[in-house]
């Protein structure tokens, strides 16, 4: 078991992991089965009197062997609150007594999982799930569904899989498998179980039984449906057939009721996807046969109708065209005659699948689906769902394929030599993050992600975030990522209020980001933000025809921040948009650079960093790096206003400039405005005479003037803005740690804060220290995205920006022993502590026990973890 604890502070504050012995695999054998409970979550009873297993903990547990009544019955009944996981693997239990095999409890969820082929047979529902109860079948991982094969089998009036006699059925769900599920006399295959009196018929609202994928066979016996009620039962559950092959064959009817009682009862079958057939076997005076014993319907409420496909291959893989976009194709193929029966209102038709081009981890994605990934004939959707790392690679340019991030947690995806080039007109990214997931893509080779109209090539939205790199063992320059936008943004949102712009983050890599017209090369609008740490980024929006800026706000739309603290930068905005910052008419937002070599180009009345032509305000600080920016036009604009390199486009209102470090030219010598951290006005102080292209500090600059990153041009100049009185000189070779976010950078400390912390280390931060008009004490001393303050974050190696940068910490096994562990937020330029408590009573008391090998030789059951500074520091 490993247990979570996230510390309230970083250092003093004691706080109780919870240790737990650890539970091994524990394996019995019993009248034929073998019964595994594996891990610490695998608890459960044994009753020996009644030869039943039942699982009280999530598991997962492994059932496997063959089970007969000539060898007593053994029954496993799941129990867990919050669900267990139980596989079954070349199972056999057939009980000819009242016993049933395999039960879920109302209010509890099982997780079947098929490996092999099992077989269940009982006097009673073949597999129990009463009212209230929820089973969730799907196919082990390494199988396929020709080879994970479930057979369930119920007695009189009971179901195969779901209600005994005279009771309504719970929660079903088919994810994947081959599930032959058969009714006993009178009994459905899937479904409530029959009724043996005469009228009044019971109604039974059983619990929602949905088909997502696998190959599904439900049969009914004696007037029971396929999948619905049992004999005389009328049946008012939800059907949902989404995916996957399912015949589902009643006496009377397919889906629905249970003969006499039909068509009495509010039934609701919907097919949103599949292959679906229903049928019948048999009728008599009265009673009339029907495939479904309700209206069918589309996920649109629209009713459809059955449109067999002949002329495939059993179990042949298709595509389904002229199907609406959400038409569920998981598991599509034709059936076991060659068979393919699409419900749609439309004019649904079914292909043989050929290969798209485009490869996940090496498979072709018509394959339709494999670990981390899914993929929709008929939306063309490749969506990663984030329970796996993913590989892309492979072209096309035919619309069928585009990639969907979605899972709300953190992905990583690798695309290698992948070309994707959208079609459409419907607003569709060629890579597209889901909001509240983030999507790490690392580059490899050469890509080229291009979007359909109104859309971007790498598509961010608001509550969405991209972290780009390059894959390891590359360089920059070994790697390209080109992303192309069509009325949206390269990188980013398309524009307008409803599609704000997440988080971006460039890391590495040679990434070009550009659009036609409309959005940005790289765009931050409704609040985004753009960080870029590293790589080499060229990012423009079209020199005609747009108002967009090259990184920042698209036509239309008010800038977010754009953060740059490393790399290679080139941004040229639009005809009437900044190079970095504002589109025309809007708001700049804020600019913020601390190292790097950056050079911007504004279109025309608009500067290379800040706002555009008529612009509303924003705020650019410089903290580091080499900077060149220019407006682009030479001459005054309209009504004598300049437009500024830095600071306002032409007719604009104020746009703050700060300059605290780094090497920063105008190429028109228009820098509006400029101060320093404290509002003291700064001019510009050319050196001459430097060796082009190399690193240099600063001797006689203000103190704590940032000087990471600064470079020579190449005319051999550098340019340091400082107040009156500073004649700053240049040293060669850079500054110590400015190259290092964590260095030194100098000898300038926070005095106010608990333990000093260098101002480089804050330097690295600019937004934090621009919000805090560039005052580092305010800043060290101030609270930290992660709850805690700054100059703690600072202690313990953290980002201070991040919410999610924290210390972890936890209880691993190393050799089979439990050892408490440093799980996040570890820093080899730390030192960690770890004492010791027999109880969370006596604080104070605690021992140091830094290198707990083996956690059940010690008394210690509650501990604190405590983060410190090197001595050497």
């Amino acid at each position: 078991m490993v247990a979570i604890l996230r510390h309230a502070r970083p250092f003093g504050i004691a706080a109780c992991l919870f240790c737990v012995t650890a539970a091994f695999a524990d394996t019995r054998t019993i009248n034929g089965l073998t019964f595994v409970a594996e891990g610490d979550a695998s608890t459960y009873t044994f009753n020996d009197s009644n030869r039943t297993f039942t699982l009280t903990g999530a598991g997962p547990y492994v059932l496997t062997g063959t089970n007969t009544t000539a060898l007593g019955a053994v029954r496993i009944e799941s129990s867990c609150a919050s669900g267990a996981t139980l596989v079954v693997s070349n199972l056999v239990m057939s009980l000819g007594n009242s016993a049933t095999p395999l039960r879920v409890a109302g209010g509890t969820r099982l997780d079947l999982v098929v490996a092999g082929t099992n077989e269940i047979v009982s006097a009673n529902a073949g597999i129990a799930v009463p009212s209230g109860a929820s089973l969730v079948i799907s196919r082990a991982s390494g199988y396929d569904n020709g080879s994970a094969v479930l057979k369930a089998r119920g007695g009189d009036y009971c179901a195969g899989i779901g209600g005994n006699k005279q009771s309504a059925n719970g929660a079903i769900t088919v994810n994947g498998a081959t599930v032959i599920a058969r009714g006993g006399d009178s009994g459905p295959g899937i479904g409530s179980g029959g009724y043996s009196d005469s009228t009044p018929y019971p109604t039974y609202s059983g619990g929602d039984i949905t088909i997502n994928g696998g190959r599904v066979f439900a049969y009914g016996n004696n007037r029971g449906a396929g999948i619905g009620g049992g004999r005389n039962v009328y049946y008012s559950g939800a059907v949902t057939i989404a995916g996957g092959v399912v015949k589902a064959q009643g006496s009377y009817v397919g889906v629905g009721s249970g003969t006499p009682a039909r068509r009495a009862a509010a039934l609701t079958v919907r097919v949103t996807g599949g292959n679906f057939r229903p049928s019948y076997t048999w009728g008599d005076t009265g009673n009339s046969c029907d495939y479904a014993d309700a209206t069918v319907i589309d996920a649109d409420g629209r009713s459809c109708s059955i449109c067999p496909k002949t002329g495939f291959e059993p179990w042949q893989r298709v595509f389904a065209r002229n199907v609406p976009n959400w038409f569920g194709t998981r598991d599509l193929a034709a059936d076991d005659e060659g068979v393919v029966w699409l419900w749609t209102a439309s004019s649904g038709t079914a292909v043989a699948a050929e290969p798209v081009g485009v490869l996940a981890d090496g498979t072709d994605v018509w394959e339709g689906e494999g670990p981390g990934w899914t993929w929709s004939c008929s939306s063309g959707l490749l969506t990663l769902d984030g329970t796996k790392a993913v590989v892309l690679s492979g072209s096309c340019a035919t619309n069928a394929v585009l990639v969907r991030v979605s899972g709300g947690g953190d992905t990583a995806v690798t695309v290698s030599n992948l070309v994707l080039v959208a079609r459409s007109q419907n607003g569709d990214s060629a890579i597209g993050v889901e909001p509240g997931t983030t999507a790490r893509l690392f580059v490899a080779g050469s890509n080229r992600l291009e979007s359909a109209y109104y859309a971007c090539g790498v598509g961010v939205g608001a509550g969405a975030t991209a972290i780009i790199d390059k894959a390891p063992g590359f360089a920059d320059e070994d790697v390209e990522l080109v992303a192309i936008g069509h009325e949206g943004s390269g990188i980013g949102s398309r524009p307008g209020s409803k599609t704000p712009t997440g988080t971006i983050e460039i890391r590495g890599g040679t990434i070009r980001a550009r659009t036609n017209t409309g959005g940005s090369g790289i765009s931050n609008h409704g609040g985004g933000t753009v960080r870029i740490a590293g790589g080499i980024v060229y990012a423009s929006a079209p020199q005609y025809g747009s108002s967009s800026a090259g990184i920042g706000a698209p036509y239309g739309c008010d800038a977010g921040t754009t953060i740059i603290s490393g790399g290679t930068v080139v941004a040229v905005g639009g005809s009437y948009g900044a190079g970095i910052g504002g589109a025309e008419q809007r708001n700049a937002g804020s600019v913020l650079i601390t190292g790097g070599r950056v050079t911007a180009t504004g279109g025309s009345q608009s500067a290379g960093i800040g706002s555009a032509v008529q612009g509303t305000g924003g705020h650019v600080a410089i903290a580091g790096g080499t900077v060149v920016a220019g407006c682009g036009s030479d001459a005054p604009a309209q009504n004598g206003t300049w437009s500024s390199d830095i600071g306002p486009g032409g007719r604009s209102a104020v746009c703050d400039v700060v300059i605290i470090g780094g090497s920063v030219h105008g190429r028109h010598g228009m820098v509006t405005n400029a101060t320093d951290a404290t509002g003291a006005p700064v001019a510009c102080h050319t050196i001459g005479g430097l060796s082009p292209g190399a690193a240099y500090s600063l001797e006689g600059a203000p103190a704590g003037y940032g000087m990471k990153d600064i470079f020579a041009d190449e005319e051999g100049k550098i340019y340091v803005w400082c107040p009156s009185g500073y004649a700053p000189t240049a040293l060669e070779g850079a500054a110590p740690g400015s190259g290092d976010p964590g260095g030194t950078g100098g000898t300038s400390w926070t005095l106010t804060t608990p333990v000093p912390v260098p101002h480089a280390w804050l330097d690295a931060y600019p937004f934090g220290l621009t919000v805090h008009g560039g005052d580092y004490e305010s800043f060290g001393n101030a609270t930290a995205a992660n709850g805690r303050k700054v100059w703690e974050c600072y202690v313990a190696d953290l980002n201070p920006l991040d919410a999610t940068s924290d210390l972890v910490a936890g209880i691993s096994f190393e050799n089979g022993l439990p050892k408490v562990t440093v799980q996040k937020g570890r820093s080899a330029a730390r030192v960690y502590r770890i004492k010791g408590w027999t109880s969370p009573n006596t604080a104070g008391s605690g021992t140091d026990v830094t290198d707990v090998a083996d956690l059940t030789a010690t008394p210690y059951r509650f501990f604190r973890l405590s983060v410190e500074l090197p001595r050497s520091e």
